[in-house]
Protein backbone atom coordinates (compact mmCIF):
# COMPACT_ATOMS: atom_id res chain seq x y z
CA UNK A 1 0.00 0.00 0.00
CA UNK A 2 3.08 2.04 0.51
CA UNK A 3 3.70 2.01 -3.21
CA UNK A 4 0.55 3.39 -3.78
CA UNK A 5 0.53 6.05 -6.77
CA UNK A 6 -0.63 9.33 -5.30
CA UNK A 7 -1.32 12.74 -6.69
CA UNK A 8 -0.93 16.02 -4.57
CA UNK A 9 -4.44 17.91 -4.45
CA UNK A 10 -2.77 21.32 -3.78
CA UNK A 11 0.09 20.96 -6.77
CA UNK A 12 0.89 19.12 -10.07
CA UNK A 13 3.02 16.14 -7.66
CA UNK A 14 2.96 13.05 -7.95
CA UNK A 15 4.54 9.99 -6.61
CA UNK A 16 4.42 7.13 -3.67
CA UNK A 17 1.70 7.39 -0.89
CA UNK A 18 5.13 6.62 1.36
CA UNK A 19 6.59 9.95 0.18
CA UNK A 20 3.33 12.13 0.23
CA UNK A 21 3.66 13.20 4.04
CA UNK A 22 7.26 14.42 3.17
CA UNK A 23 6.12 16.29 0.25
CA UNK A 24 3.07 17.99 2.01
CA UNK A 25 5.22 19.06 5.29
CA UNK A 26 8.02 20.41 2.80
CA UNK A 27 5.69 22.00 0.16
CA UNK A 28 2.94 22.43 1.85
CA UNK A 29 4.06 23.07 5.47
CA UNK A 30 1.10 25.89 6.33
CA UNK A 31 -2.49 24.70 4.46
CA UNK A 32 -4.58 27.46 4.32
CA UNK A 33 -8.50 27.75 3.70
CA UNK A 34 -8.89 29.78 0.87
CA UNK A 35 -12.64 30.97 2.72
CA UNK A 36 -11.90 31.46 6.24
CA UNK A 37 -8.31 31.21 6.51
CA UNK A 38 -8.20 28.76 9.26
CA UNK A 39 -4.59 27.18 9.47
CA UNK A 40 -4.27 23.12 9.22
CA UNK A 41 -1.38 20.34 9.84
CA UNK A 42 -2.92 17.50 7.95
CA UNK A 43 -4.44 17.33 4.49
CA UNK A 44 -6.92 15.19 6.25
CA UNK A 45 -8.40 17.68 8.60
CA UNK A 46 -8.10 20.10 5.70
CA UNK A 47 -10.32 18.14 3.01
CA UNK A 48 -12.63 17.60 6.01
CA UNK A 49 -13.12 21.07 7.07
CA UNK A 50 -13.90 22.30 3.09
CA UNK A 51 -16.27 19.20 2.51
CA UNK A 52 -18.59 19.58 5.89
CA UNK A 53 -17.43 22.81 8.19
CA UNK A 54 -16.21 25.62 6.50
CA UNK A 55 -19.20 28.16 7.30
CA UNK A 56 -17.88 30.81 5.00
CA UNK A 57 -17.52 27.98 1.92
CA UNK A 58 -19.31 28.98 -1.21
CA UNK A 59 -21.55 26.01 -1.86
CA UNK A 60 -23.89 25.26 -5.06
CA UNK A 61 -27.37 24.50 -3.64
CA UNK A 62 -28.43 20.86 -3.88
CA UNK A 63 -31.59 21.62 -6.32
CA UNK A 64 -29.08 23.33 -8.83
CA UNK A 65 -30.23 20.58 -11.82
CA UNK A 66 -34.23 22.09 -10.75
CA UNK A 67 -33.45 25.30 -11.64
CA UNK A 68 -31.74 26.59 -8.44
CA UNK A 69 -28.31 27.29 -9.57
CA UNK A 70 -27.38 29.91 -6.98
CA UNK A 71 -24.05 29.70 -5.29
CA UNK A 72 -24.37 30.38 -1.45
CA UNK A 73 -22.34 31.30 1.64
CA UNK A 74 -22.71 27.82 3.84
CA UNK A 75 -23.86 30.09 7.04
CA UNK A 76 -26.83 31.56 4.62
CA UNK A 77 -28.14 27.82 3.40
CA UNK A 78 -31.11 28.18 5.60
CA UNK A 79 -31.98 31.42 4.22
CA UNK A 80 -31.32 30.84 0.76
CA UNK A 81 -33.83 27.39 1.60
CA UNK A 82 -36.87 29.75 2.21
CA UNK A 83 -36.02 32.36 -1.02
CA UNK A 84 -38.44 32.22 -4.18
CA UNK A 85 -35.77 30.81 -6.15
CA UNK A 86 -35.61 27.59 -3.79
CA UNK A 87 -39.07 27.12 -3.33
CA UNK A 88 -39.89 27.03 -6.96
CA UNK A 89 -36.91 24.60 -7.56
CA UNK A 90 -38.99 22.35 -5.19
CA UNK A 91 -41.99 22.65 -6.86
CA UNK A 92 -40.58 21.38 -10.10
CA UNK A 93 -38.43 18.65 -8.35
CA UNK A 94 -42.24 17.52 -7.01
CA UNK A 95 -44.01 18.27 -10.35
CA UNK A 96 -41.36 16.21 -12.43
CA UNK A 97 -41.19 13.41 -9.91
CA UNK A 98 -44.82 12.95 -10.00
CA UNK A 99 -44.68 12.87 -13.70
CA UNK A 100 -42.23 10.15 -13.71
CA UNK A 101 -44.62 8.27 -10.97
CA UNK A 102 -47.58 8.60 -13.37
CA UNK A 103 -45.18 6.77 -15.98
CA UNK A 104 -43.94 3.96 -14.50
CA UNK A 105 -47.76 3.03 -13.13
CA UNK A 106 -48.73 3.43 -16.85
CA UNK A 107 -46.61 1.13 -18.17
CA UNK A 108 -46.99 -1.15 -14.78
CA UNK A 109 -51.02 -1.70 -15.77
CA UNK A 110 -50.19 -2.36 -19.35
CA UNK A 111 -50.78 -5.84 -20.07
Amino acid sequence: MKSLPVECSFCQWTGVLNNYQEHLDQSHPNLTCEFCHEHFNSVNDFNEHKVSKCQKMIVQCKLKDFGCNEQIIRTKIKDHYLSERHQHAIIKLIRQSSLQSNDQQIHIDLP
